[in-house]
């Protein structure tokens, strides 16, 4: 680059040459339309007018949306590979075709600058939309992509006995809660509140206990809570700090039930991300059987599209106890059962 004069417009650095790096800093940018647009007014209000002739731009990303700043660019210009102006470079983290920029093999891993790296633990850590976002550079469209309904694993129970594939969990070994995503209407229109009873057992894995789904009003919202409470022995309720203040905290004070507040900091699909990876990973388990299982299920599957959301946002806050709040409790002492222990219910129920 001798000989080419530079200069600073806007902050930016014009030359013969203008790269730009991370343009969309994370996920919670990469989804909000706000960000996504602003990046794009950088580049046609300031960065392409400061081009010089034959100048060259190199744009270094995470691939998080398929609308984010690279993706604008792509469907502007052009993949220099049907005839458009700009040439892709992706590398990812495991090689999925034969023109792979490293000669890898398809399924072969990247040898990461960091060391040694557990791919396949990772991908089960953060889940498959992350995993194909950060990891594989391939945005996948979110609709209908976070909750699989293959992901789901079902459990029988009988009596304390909770059989989970090959396993069995005893229920009074496990920590019991419920979490509440409430609605304060009883309109056609309005939202649903939703009541689900969980156990966290010993291994980590969550259970689905029980659940109530209906639109009712402030002042019934106890009413369900209490059942659910005195029929799983639920060691306490969570609610989203925001709900609080409300007629359901106030009653189930004076009855003596305990409530606890818990933060939900993110928007719902972000705060969805932890959850999605636990369930893709086979760590929530729901009850075979169970008359409202389609609409858990459904409604999942059909996130963030779906016209209501409430039961992810109880699992959401599951998870969310479940990471921040539980430690595992000491084994309690039990005679060691002889014989089968129960069918598998690892698969869906045909």
């Amino acid at each position: 680059m001798e000989g080419n004069g530079n200069f600073f417009a806007e902050e930016v650095l014009v030359h013969n040459c203008l790269i730009v790096d991370d343009p969309i800093k994370d996920l919670e940018q990469a989804r909000s339309e706000v960000y996504r647009e602003r990046a794009w007014r950088f580049w046609q209000a300031v960065a392409v007018p400061r081009l010089g002739p034959g100048a060259k731009a190199v744009v270094i990303q995470t691939r998080w949306h398929e609308d984010d700043f690279a993706g604008r660019l792509l469907a502007h210009d052009g993949d220099a590979r049907n005839g458009g102006r700009w040439r892709v470079v992706s590398i990812p983290a495991i090689a999925e075709d034969d023109d792979d920029p490293l000669g890898r093999r398809p399924g072969e891993p990247m040898v990461s600058a960091r060391g040694e790296r557990d791919w396949a633990a990772i991908r089960k850590g953060v889940g498959e939309y992350v995993w194909s976002s950060l990891y594989q550079q391939r945005p996948a469209p979110a609709e209908g992509g976070l909750f699989k309904r293959l992901w789901w694993r079902y459990y029988s129970r009988l009596g304390d006995r909770i059989h989970l594939g090959n396993r069995v969990a005893d229920l009074r070994d496990c920590w019991r809660f419920a979490t509440i995503d409430l609605a304060n209407s009883t309109r056609t229109s309005a939202d649903y509140t939703v009541i689900a009873a969980w156990a966290r057992t010993v291994d980590g894995d969550l259970v689905l206990l029980d659940m109530v789904r209906a639109k009712i009003g402030d002042e019934q919202h106890f009413a369900q809570v209490r059942p659910l409470v005195e029929r799983w022995q639920l060691d306490t309720v969570f609610v989203e700090g925001s709900q609080y203040g409300t007629t359901l905290v106030r009653e189930a004070a004076n009855s003596g039930t305990p409530i606890t507040a818990i933060q939900a900091e993110q928007d719902k699909f972000s705060r969805a991300l932890p959850y999605s990876a636990w369930v893709s990973s086979g760590r929530v388990w729901l009850p075979a059987g169970a008359m409202w299982l389609d609409t858990w299920v459904e409604e999942h599957a059909s996130f963030p599209a779906a016209r209501n959301d409430d039961t992810v946002d109880t699992g959401s806050l599951a998870v969310r106890v479940a990471v921040t709040r539980w430690s595992p409790p000491p084994t309690r002492p039990r005679q060691e059962s002889g014989g089968d222990d129960g069918p598998d219910f690892n698969t869906v129920p045909l």
